[in-house]
């Protein structure tokens, strides 16, 4: 039976291997033999194993053919230095964890909205009063949202609470504040048909009377007659309805200095072109995740908006903020850190939208999920505001009111999360029309913790950008939509696909059709570097780039070190070494992996020196030191870089440790010893200078193992002492 089983198995190789070989000689796969030929060199002592080694790597090999049609003809992956593995994104194993049937987000029966905002007036809807609370007395109190001192972590309420129960004019330098409307009084009997009321009180109740007047052939003095109804008034008002508002005050002392910048951009550098900018990110959503999540959006982009999808884009760094240091600075971490380091505010960065304010645009910064905020997460913050508009202080009192999340945690009062900070956006847009404007507005708490949540706000998402649309907000406009890095937790990071999804964010350009008619150079070039390799370090050099658009003058922006602009033609032969990708987040070697046996004396070896990294950045005193439970899997990259005289092999593990069966994934690089073979014997006698590379992931949650941890960066390793003893 097993002789039988194992012939059965050597046919289905067969098949694969015909069927692999028809589809090389048709055209439709052009490369990904290495691999190919990788798993058949290492495993044809063992064609069981072989087996399934070809089933699991199979759909790595697989080309997204939609994609790649897309790629001009100089892009050919046969001509470019880096070839990446194209996947499909609908991959039955993919699609079965990444809950794409989840419904669109709905956030009712929580606090419905019992007042609206028009012409400068905050108006109670007695309509919606009526209908939802018929027998309330409902009194509505608003109070400002304001930043407190000079952190981003504290805000405050104002101290003047102004109450109304028709409308109330607002200021016009009100930008944050919350309304509250209550039901102070709770009638012992009906009093649906009270209007207007004048009473007294007790200890203990509230006595409301009403006079009406009567037929006139009743026998009742002056024909009026007083009803006088009894409350108890309710040890707390009963919350009706609660609802946070984001304003664009016009801020008219700001109009002078704007202009004055504006005309010296234009005087002394003549740019050809003044665009705004719209940049929309989201946290930790990898290229094929967003193609997956949001196919709405994306096919609304890249099919009705021609936009221009970088489908070799790299991340440069673990988690969002070095991440964000290429995008916002152009720096790497490395670098910065030589000059500051994170006991200091991050106000010293020199960041994208300083160098638009200073050419007379106005700004705006708006996220959600302030604790973790891109310049936040294990840092100071801002101690100055660091744009025009900035929604720190509303975030953080939104984070911190627990009576406007009863909807769910991804809606705020009856408004789905991410529409609200949309909605504050779009008033910022419509407020200044004739201004020219730079926009960050960055989604953090729909994809962080659960990436599978984002395919519920995918309509949502398009219908806003449909929106922006029809109202011509993307005319003079660049539409910049974005993530910084890959997906991060998950079940998605347990799969083979995952492995490759894990490197590779999104940057998707939208301009309007006008600008790349008047610009076919600027188009074509566009159009080439979707098949090229490029990070958020070009994406910070284009943006630069259009600022002084083509400019005839003198252009005060100093040349990226490590960005391109995508307005020029990418070189074909760039490699991740040209491009500042760190190694362990290239995906250009994996044309050439290998699985490596996990229990072998090289893996063995290899998890040992993972484990020392581990406990290295643990306190003994309060952390428990942690052992290998098991070696999850073992793959080596040979490094394509092409560093002369230097045969490096970078090898990726994941490892499971106890206690508190953490699971991380590392990347360890060395130099080879001998003549630099792919397929030589592997052995750790053949490898020097062997180290764990800094960014270790952590891929399953830690939330209740290593809250004894002051440290945050520790937290990811730690499991707490006190946990085994109780």
């Amino acid at each position: 039976l097993k002789s039988k089983i194992t012939s059965l198995n050597r046919c289905f190789v067969v098949l694969i291997c015909t069927s692999f070989l028809g589809l090389l000689a048709l055209g439709y796969i052009n490369r990904s033999t290495d691999m190919f030929q990788v798993l058949l060199l290492q495993n044809a002592s063992k064609p069981n194993d072989f087996f399934q080694s070809v089933v699991s790597r199979f759909s790595l090999m697989l080309f997204n053919e939609e994609a790649t049609s897309k790629l001009d003809s100089g892009s050919q992956e046969n001509e470019l230095s880096c070839s990446f593995p194209h996947l499909d994104p609908f991959h039955p194993n993919v699609v079965r964890l990444a809950r794409l049937d989840r419904p669109t987000l709905s956030c009712t029966g929580a606090l419905p909205d019992l007042t609206y905002i028009q012409n400068n007036q905050l108006i109670v809807n007695k309509t919606r009063i009526k209908e939802n609370f018929p027998s309330s007395v409902v009194t509505c109190k608003y109070q400002d949202v304001i930043r407190k001192s000079n952190r981003d972590v504290l805000f405050a309420y104002s101290d003047i609470v102004k109450e109304f129960n028709s409308y109330v004019k607002l200021p016009s330098e009100t930008e944050y504040f919350v309304v509250t409307c209550e039901d102070g009084l709770r009638a012992s009997t009906s009093s649906s048909t009270l209007k207007s009321y004048s009473g007294s009180t007790s200890s203990s109740l509230v006595t409301v009377s009403s006079t009406r007047t009567l037929p006139l052939n009743r026998s009742y003095v002056n024909n009026r007659i007083t009803f006088r109804t009894t409350y108890a008034p309710s040890p707390k008002p009963q919350i009706l309805s609660k609802a946070y508002y984001a304003l664009i005050p016009k801020l008219d002392n700001l109009l002078e200095t704007e202009y004055l910048r504006s005309q010296k951009r234009l005087i002394e550098s003549s740019p050809k072109e003044t665009l705004n900018v719209i940049m929309i990110g989201f946290d930790g959503v990898s290229r094929y995740h967003f193609i997956r999540a949001m196919n709405k959006t994306y096919n609304l982009l890249v099919k009705d908006f021609q936009s221009f999808d970088m489908t070799k884009h790299s991340q440069v760094g673990k988690n969002t903020f070095p991440n964000f240091l290429g995008l916002f600075t152009g720096q790497s971490e490395e670098e910065t850190r030589k000059w500051w380091d994170s006991r200091k505010s991050t106000d010293e960065f020199d960041l994208l939208w300083k160098d638009f304010e200073k050419a007379g645009y106005r700004t705006f910064f708006s996220e959600d999920f302030p604790k973790i905020g891109a310049f936040n997460f294990r840092l100071n913050g801002f101690y100055k505001v660091p744009t025009t508009y900035y929604n720190k202080a509303l975030s953080f009192a939104l984070d911190k009111d627990n009576d406007i999340w009863k909807a769910g945690r991804h809606c705020i009062g009856n408004r789905p999360e991410i529409l609200f900070h949309y909605d504050y956006l779009k008033r910022f847009l419509d407020a200044f029309p004739k201004t020219p404007l730079f926009s960050l507005q960055y989604s953090t708490r729909i994809s962080h913790d659960d990436v599978t949540m984002l395919s519920s706000v995918d309509e949502h998402v398009a219908n806003f950008y449909t929106e922006l649309n029809r109202t011509g907000h993307l005319n003079n406009t660049l539409l910049l939509t974005f993530s910084d890095h890959d997906i991060r937790f998950g079940n998605l990071r347990y799969t083979h696909l995952g492995d490759v999804e894990n490197r590779t964010p999104f940057v998707i350009y939208t301009f309007p059709a006008w600008f790349l008619k008047k610009y076919p150079d600027v188009a074509r070039n566009l159009r080439t570097n979707t098949g090229r390799l490029t990070t958020h370090f070009d994406t910070h050099a284009t943006i630069q780039d259009l600022l002084y658009f083509k400019a005839g003058g003198y252009s005060p922006i100093h040349k990226s070190k490590h960005g391109v602009s995508l307005f020029q033609e990418m070189p074909r032969n760039r490699t991740c070494n040209e491009a500042a990708i760190p190694q362990e987040f290239c995906l250009c070697g994996y044309q050439n992996l290998l699985n490596v046996d996990a229990n072998s004396e090289l893996s063995v070896f290899l998890s040992e020196m993972v484990l020392a990294f581990l406990n290295s950045k643990i306190d003994y005193t309060i952390c428990q030191n942690l052992t290998i439970h098991k070696i999850l899997e073992v793959l080596r990259l040979h490094d394509v870089n092409g560093d002369s005289g230097v045969a490096k092999s970078i090898f990726k593990l994941k490892v499971e440790t106890v206690p508190g069966h953490g699971v991380f994934e590392a990347v360890v690089e060395s130099v080879e010893k001998s003549t630099g073979n792919p397929w030589h014997k592997l052995s750790k006698d053949n490898l020097k200078d062997i180290k764990v590379k800094e960014g270790v992931d952590r891929l399953n949650m830690y939330r209740g193992q290593s809250e004894c941890a002051d440290d945050a960066r520790m937290r990811l390793f730690c499991y707490c002492k006190n946990l085994l003893k109780s």
